[in-house]
């Protein structure tokens, strides 16, 4: 069945196939141009922009637009006569041209006419470049037509004067100008039409460059060059193109475009298709190593690849040679001289000579061929000279290394040991050792026989010629020492020197020390326990007395008849390898009725005061010891105390342990202590009714009670049994509390304030934390049972009514008052009755860890007092405390509890800026705080500046306040500055007094 085609379908059908045979024609040709270089038309293409430019003629162009297609609608110029017309620009031709493209020639086509013929003709046809108006003028001499007609312009070989890429022609201000003219006087005015304009560019498609061919070195190859010349081939499927060849080294095998790249660069010469290119590097590629290299080819438009990896080895360094002769002195031939020559490369056997003009004879120089690179040689040196190697590897690099001093020798050294001391405490560090030899010896060749039994170190020996060795060698065990010597020919000396005794042990340190004065005081028996030594045993003793005469000394004690006065002796022990202990130490204060002023010196571990029983009221001077912290006085107590009184009844020694603090309210106390004399006028009616007292001493003070933070044990000689007490504020305690033991732990253990007791034997002895005037007393038999003595019955009504309260009632102050303290201590002002005889203090209400004591309206307190022991830093922390009181009857009845509260903050910081008045800052307002803490430098009492209300403004408050602080501490701060009166200014030595009194 047939189907017949319409005409208009036959006119398809018939464009179909036309279609058809044009895209197989344009495939075809697109398959020939991709086997050979062949050229190719693109266009004709219209412009989409056309315009006048006024930079010809004087004539516009009207409707310029129109020339961007061929309809018969015209961009027209009017011209009269000898009128040249603007150039009518045509651009933006939407070209593109592939990349790489080779431009061969530009057609441009212009469709033209007249309105009168032999009038008009081209005055100018320029190719447009980049928007510039070309050079080239293509006008073409003929009359325009009356009709539309096509100018044919340039060729597909004529480039219009210009070089030309693709993106030129791509370019959107590529394009053609033509401007007209007429150049007659006949017909009047003529109008000159352009219908449209096109233009076709000749190409010819660019190909990439063959990868390149790697000529030259081939791979593996060696070479001494460190410059070495690179060879490649350059190929293009494009005829007639030429380029480049870019090279790369690397030091890596990875590839072209990653590694270490040590060298690269471009061939000095272009090359033609299949023409081989090199490259020799300016600079070295570095040192011997292999190298991995590649290429790739330009040709000015495009580049190929990069080739796989070549490699080629550098070898410019000669062979390495290794002489090793361990001994080169030695009795007989010297066969133990090695050779070993390595190379990057190869080196033989063959290559290898020993040097003609050496001084050494040889035998049996014998090589092996380790491997390509290595050769191992032994010789065996039989005379006395210099041993020269040279070795060649097969690139011609070439090395050459000496060996010198090799010497025959038969002759043994000759070895002395001097000891001019061989019993010491430590090392004998005086035993030399000398060694001579009569050609030759090296230090390290003189040696300890490891099988001495005297142990050995620090043996050090020093060539102080060729020949000749000294050694200083220390002996630090008993036994014998043997020294060998070897020289360099391998001839061996021995000597040996014995008796060395080491005893490096010290005695122990002499103990118990003891000062005996006589009655007259001016004789003393220093005595103390005998020391031991585990070594050669005790030899003497040496003792000295500061100031005073010394001496040594086989027995353990020794008499001096020294003057009244302080003395301090020494004594220490020493054995027979003169070893000495360390010096055991004390302190011998001596008074006679004008002496009674001990100043103490913490600069011994022990001082120790005798005290005569006739002496009144000895002191000891703790100035040197004593600081001041707030209203506290503190003796920092360094060393261990034993204060000692011989009377006829008793000896009384007091023991002050290393490390305690004794303290005091500064206004109360005089920064002294009384060594224990006997109390003479006791108050009878201060004791319980029958009380007898055996024996009154005073300890401290007689108006304060001292607080102590270590226990301090005080020793009564025979009045084991006997009642204790103490008086303080005119106020009777009897020491009721039986000690567990007799020892610092148990009087360290105790409570602020509080006493012990315990028998020793015949003795009595109270362990305590305060100072007072201790009572030894007996009752008398007939009042033992008696209510007056503690039996409870018949007691008068005064027992069983609270105290009387003084005007404004029971009270406690902390700090007189203040709201903050920066330190735990702080000074408690307490306020009781005229009745009032014992209070309470305690951190907790519950006043489970207080026990009565004396009242007394002033004392020291810490705020982290807890069960009796201090609880700082740990559970210390800054907060509010409270402190609670209640005061006593003297029968025991209490009154009401009352209570002061303060704030703790322990945190510190350093003052380190000058502070003055004017000043605001955060530093003003901390140093308004520290004022406030006492209340001779308060800034206020109320309102601004006072405790509690600090500012941060230096004003005339508290520059007044500073003025006080400064005269009141005026020889720490005024003092150094060479000043009378306070400036208010807080400068260097305030600042430093603040800081100190901080911690800092």
């Amino acid at each position: 069945m047939f189907k017949f085609l319409s005409t208009s379908q036959k006119k398809k059908s018939k464009s179909f196939a036309l279609g058809l045979r044009r895209g197989f024609a344009l495939a075809f040709f697109a398959l020939i141009c991709a086997l050979i270089v062949c050229a190719i038309a693109s266009g004709p293409n219209n412009p989409s922009i056309g315009a006048d430019d006024s930079s010809t003629g004087t004539i516009s162009w009207s409707n310029p637009t129109r020339i961007v297609s061929s309809n018969n609608s015209y961009a027209t110029a009017r011209l009269d006569d000898n009128q040249i017309s603007h150039y009518l620009k045509a651009t933006n031709f939407s070209f593109a041209i592939p990349f790489g493209a080779v431009i061969n020639g530009i057609t441009a086509e212009i469709e033209k006419k007249s309105s009168n013929g032999s009038r008009i003709k081209d005055y100018q046809v320029r190719i447009i470049k980049g928007g510039a108006i070309g050079a080239i003028n293509r006008a073409i001499s003929s009359w325009w037509g009356t009709s539309d007609t096509y100018a044919t312009y340039g060729s597909s070989s004529d480039l219009w004067g210009e070089s030309w890429t693709y993106s030129d022609i791509n370019d959107a201000n590529f394009g053609v100008a033509i401007s007209a003219y007429k150049n007659t006087a006949a017909g009047g005015v003529i109008t000159a039409s352009i219908d449209h304009i096109r233009i076709t560019v000749a190409y010819t498609a660019n190909t990439v460059p063959n990868a390149p061919i790697l000529i030259s070195p081939n791979n593996g190859s060696i070479t001494n060059d460190n410059t070495p010349t690179l060879s490649a081939n350059y190929s293009d499927a494009d005829i007639g193109d030429t380029g480049t060849t870019n090279y790369r080294v690397a030091t890596s095998a990875a590839n072209c475009t990653a590694g270490t790249v040590v060298a690269s660069g471009t061939s000095a010469q272009t090359a033609s298709n299949n023409q081989d290119t090199a490259w020799t590097p300016v600079f070295s590629i570095g040192s011997d190593a292999t190298y991995y290299w590649c290429s790739q080819n330009n040709d000015g438009v495009a580049t190929s690849s990069w080739t796989s990896m070549g490699n080629f080895v550098l070898d410019a360094t000669g062979p390495v040679i290794t002489i090793i002769a361990s001994i080169k002195l030695s009795s007989s031939t010297i066969t133990n001289t090695t050779i070993s020559i390595a190379d990057n490369s190869a080196v033989v056997a063959g290559g290898i000579a020993i040097d003609a003009s050496t001084t050494a004879g040889y035998s049996n120089f014998n090589c092996i061929q380790a491997d390509t690179n290595i050769v191992n040689c032994t010789i065996a040196i039989n005379s006395s000279g210099d041993l020269v190697i040279k070795a060649v590897d097969i690139l011609g690099n070439s090395a050459t290394q000496a060996e010198n001093n090799y010497i025959i020798d038969t002759v043994t050294p000759f070895i002395t040991i001097t000891a001019p001391a061989k019993i010491l405490n430590t090392s004998i560090t005086n035993t030399t050792v000398h060694v001579f030899d009569d050609i030759g010896i090296l230090s390290a060749n003189v040696i300890v026989d490891a099988s001495t039994t005297a142990g050995t170190s620090a043996f050090i020996c020093m060539q102080t010629d060729q020949k000749t060795v000294d050694c200083a060698i220390h002996i630090d065990s008993s036994g014998s020492l043997t020294i060998r010597a070897l020289d360099n020919g391998g001839n061996i000396a021995t000597h040996i020197e014995s008796g060395y005794l080491i005893d490096t042990i010290a005695p122990t340190v002499p103990g118990g020390l003891q000062a005996v004065i006589g009655a007259n005081l001016t004789s003393q028996n220093w005595s103390w326990t005998a020391s031991t030594d585990i070594g050669l045993g005790v030899a003497r003793y040496l003792w000295r007395v500061d100031g005073g005469p010394s001496g040594t000394t086989t027995d353990t004690a020794v008499t001096t008849n020294l003057p009244e006065g302080s003395w301090k002796f020494y004594v220490k022990t020493e054995d027979s390898a003169s070893n000495q202990s360390a010096e055991k130490s004390s302190l011998l204060a001596i008074f006679s009725s004008s002496v009674n002023m001990i100043p103490i010196d913490c600069s011994v571990p022990l001082v120790q005061v005798a005290v005569a029983g006739s002496i009144s009221n000895p002191y000891l001077d703790l100035t040197p010891i004593i600081v001041q912290n707030g209203d506290l006085l503190v003796a920092d107590v360094s060393c261990e105390m034993q204060l000692k009184t011989s009377l006829l009844s008793a000896v009384i020694t007091v023991s002050i342990p290393s490390g305690a603090n004794i303290r005091g309210v500064a206004s109360a106390w005089p920064d002294k202590i009384i060594v224990p004399p006997v109390a003479t006028n006791i108050a009878a009616n201060l004791l319980p009714a029958g009380g007898q007292v055996s024996l009154a001493i005073i300890v401290g003070h007689t108006a304060l009670s001292l607080e102590i933070t270590k226990g301090v044990r005080i020793f009564i000689e025979g009045q084991a049994g006997k009642k204790a007490g103490y008086i303080s504020n005119n106020v009777f305690t009897e020491i009721a509390s039986m000690c567990a033991g007799d020892s610092q732990d148990v009087g360290d253990a105790l409570g602020a304030g509080q006493d012990c007791k315990i028998n020793s034997g015949s003795d009595l002895v109270i362990w305590t934390k305060h100072f007072s005037e201790f009572i030894i007393y007996t009752i008398a038999q007939a009042l033992q049972n008696s209510p007056l003595a503690g039996g409870g019955i018949g007691m008068p009504v005064e027992w069983y009514n609270p105290p009387k309260p003084p005007i404004g009632g029971f009270g406690i102050s902390i700090n007189n008052g203040v709201e903050l303290t920066t330190i735990p201590e702080v000074v408690l002002n307490l306020k009781g009755g005229y009745d009032t005889s014992k209070m309470a203090i305690s951190n907790s209400p519950d006043f489970q860890d207080a026990g009565q004591e004396n009242y007394i309206s002033s004392k020291i307190w810490n705020l982290c007092w807890k069960n009796s022991a201090l609880q700082f830093p740990s559970t210390c922390l800054d907060g509010t405390y409270s402190v609670y009181a209640k005061y006593y009857t003297p029968w025991g009845t209490a009154s009401d509890i009352v209570s002061d509260k303060i704030i703790l903050k322990t945190s510190r910081q350093l003052f380190a800026k000058n502070l003055k008045f004017g000043q605001i800052s955060a530093d003003v307002k901390r140093l308004q705080i520290f004022l406030n803490q006492s209340p001779d430098t308060q800034i206020a009492k109320f309102g601004a500046g006072s405790p509690g209300n600090e500012t941060s403004t230096f004003g005339f408050l508290t520059k007044a306040a500073m003025i006080k602080f400064q005269e009141k501490y005026a020889d720490e701060i005024l003092t150094p500055s060479g000043l009378l009166k306070g400036t208010g200014i807080c400068a260097q030595y305030t600042r430093a007094k603040i800081n100190k009194m901080l911690g800092f």
